[in-house]
C-alpha cells in the first residue's frame, strides 16, 4: 500500500509540474487557425485530461488516510512520505497548477482576439487595396487617352478644366492611400501572420500612386504649354490681323482731293509708320518665343512656322 501511494504520488506531482510548464508557456502561435487549435487543446486539457488526475488525487488521499489507521491499529512507528511528496506538496502543486491554468486562459482568450482583430483589419486592407488598384488603374487610363487638342482655343480650354477636375478627384482621395497604408503599416507592426504580402502589397498601391502623380503633373506640364503656345499664336494673328488693315491702309489710291485732306493721310501715314517701327519689338519677341518651341521640336512646329513665315512676311511688306 506505501508503494502504490509513493507511486501515485510520484506520477501525479510529475504530470503536474510538466502541465504546469506547458501552461506557463505563452508563447502562442502566429496564425488565427492555430491559435484556434491551442484553444481547442485548452478545452481537452480541461474536460478530459485533468479530471482524471483530480480523481487521482482523490484516491491518493484515501490510501494515505488507510495507511494512517493500519499504522495507528498496529501501533507501528507513524509513516512519514519521502520528501515532497505528501498530500500538502500534492496540494500546493495543484494550486500552481491552477494559477497557471487561469492566467494561461486569459493570455489565451486576449491572443485570440487580437489575432481576430488583425485578420478583420487584414481583410479589410485587401478589400480596399483591391479598390484603390482597380481606381488608379481607370484614372491613369483616363490620363494616357486625353488628348490634346490641336490649335482649338476653346477645346484647350475645355481640357484644362477637365484637367482641372481630374486632378481635385485624385487629390480629394489622396487622404485614403495615406489611410490604406496606416492600416499595412499597423498589420506589420502587429506581427501579422501575413504581413509580407500586405507589405509588399502596399509599397506597389504606394508606386502606383506616385506613378499617377508623375502622370499627373506630366499631364497638366503640357496642358500649360499648350496654352502659353495658344497665347503665343492669339498675339501672332492679332499682330498679323492689325497689319493686314495697315497693308490696306497704305496701298489705298486715296491722295486728298484738298489740302486739309491731303494733311490727314500725312497724319495718318506717320501714325502707320511709328506703329510698324513699335511692332518690330513686339514681333521680334514673338520670333525668339516661336523659336524656342520649334527648336524643342514641338509638334505644332509646322502651325508656328506657317504662322511665323505669315508674319514676317507681312512686316517685310
Amino acid at each position: 500500500m506505501i508503494s502504490d501511494y509513493e507511486r501515485l504520488v510520484t506520477d501525479l506531482l510529475a504530470w503536474i509540474a510538466n502541465n504546469t510548464k506547458e501552461l506557463s508557456d505563452h508563447r502562442f502561435p502566429n496564425s488565427l487557425q492555430e491559435i484556434k487549435q491551442e484553444i481547442t487543446n485548452f478545452k481537452l486539457f480541461r474536460t478530459e485530461q485533468k479530471p482524471p488526475k483530480y480523481k487521482v488525487w482523490t484516491e491518493i488521499e484515501g490510501i494515505w488516510f488507510e495507511i494512517q489507521s493500519k499504522v495507528r491499529d498496529c501501533r507501528c512507528k507513524t509513516y512519514s512520505p519521502p520528501e515532497k511528496k505528501s498530500i500538502h506538496d500534492i496540494e500546493r502543486a495543484w494550486k500552481g497548477l491552477e494559477k497557471e491554468e487561469y492566467q494561461r486562459e486569459v493570455a489565451i482568450r486576449e491572443e485570440l482576439m487580437r489575432q481576430e482583430k488583425l485578420h478583420r483589419l487584414a481583410e479589410n486592407f485587401e478589400r480596399k487595396a483591391l479598390l484603390r488598384e482597380s481606381w488608379i488603374a481607370d484614372i491613369s487610363t483616363v490620363l494616357q487617352e486625353s488628348v490634346i487638342p490641336n490649335g482649338d482655343v476653346k477645346m484647350l480650354e475645355a481640357s484644362i478644366k477637365r484637367h482641372e477636375a481630374i486632378t481635385a478627384d485624385i487629390m480629394s482621395r489622396k487622404g485614403r492611400f495615406e489611410a490604406l497604408s496606416q492600416m499595412a503599416k499597423e498589420l506589420v507592426c502587429q506581427n501579422y501572420e501575413n504581413s509580407s504580402s500586405i507589405s509588399l502589397r502596399d509599397k506597389d498601391i504606394s508606386k502606383k500612386w506616385q506613378e499617377l502623380m508623375d502622370l499627373l503633373a506630366e499631364r497638366q506640364q503640357s496642358l500649360e504649354g499648350f496654352s502659353d503656345l495658344m497665347g503665343l499664336l492669339r498675339e501672332i494673328d492679332a499682330v498679323v490681323s492689325e497689319m493686314e488693315s495697315m497693308k490696306i491702309t497704305l496701298q489705298s489710291s486715296d491722295y486728298g482731293k484738298h489740302l486739309r485732306a491731303v494733311e490727314g493721310l500725312l497724319e495718318r501715314h506717320g501714325l502707320i509708320e511709328v506703329q510698324v517701327k513699335s511692332q518690330g519689338n513686339q514681333i521680334n519677341q514673338i520670333l525668339q518665343v516661336a523659336e524656342s518651341y520649334v527648336q524643342s521640336k514641338h509638334r505644332e512646329s509646322k502651325i508656328i512656322n506657317k504662322r511665323t513665315a505669315r508674319l514676317t512676311n507681312l512686316h517685310q511688306e
